[in-house]
């Protein structure tokens, strides 16, 4: 009796494991959830060659390094912000903080993340 239900166990386990495997195959190579372009960028991050004596002139100084330190090369950002880009700033942060941005406060990493599809 004893025999039987380890063997029954066993068989489950195995075919739980064996599935698993398998999922885990199929979505590293079929990629449905495009999950392996993230796992292999926190493998290997890639540094962004920056330029650092680039000067924006929407920014401070203070601006600019924060972004330069989360990996946003500030000559990327566009150089006038548009009415919408106004709207879609208020719309992520708030308006208080939207307009404390725009006046030149030093944006949080939360900011810039909040406010990427903006630009």
């Amino acid at each position: 009796m004893l025999k039987k239900i380890l063997k029954v166990f066993l068989i489950v386990f195995i075919t739980i494991v064996v599935l698993i495997v398998a999922l885990g195959l199929y979505i590293w190579f079929k990629n449905p959830l495009g999950l392996r372009g993230v796992i292999q960028y926190k493998i290997a991050p890639q540094s962004v060659q920056m330029d650092e004596t680039y000067d924006h002139p929407l920014l401070n100084v203070s601006q600019e390094k924060q972004l330069r330190d989360i990996g946003i090369d500030p000559a990327t950002l566009p150089t006038e912000i548009t009415p919408a880009q106004q709207a879609c700033l208020q719309e992520k942060l708030g308006a208080t903080r939207a307009a404390e941005l725009l006046k030149g406060a030093a944006p949080t990493t939360a900011d810039a993340l909040k406010a990427a599809t903006c630009l």
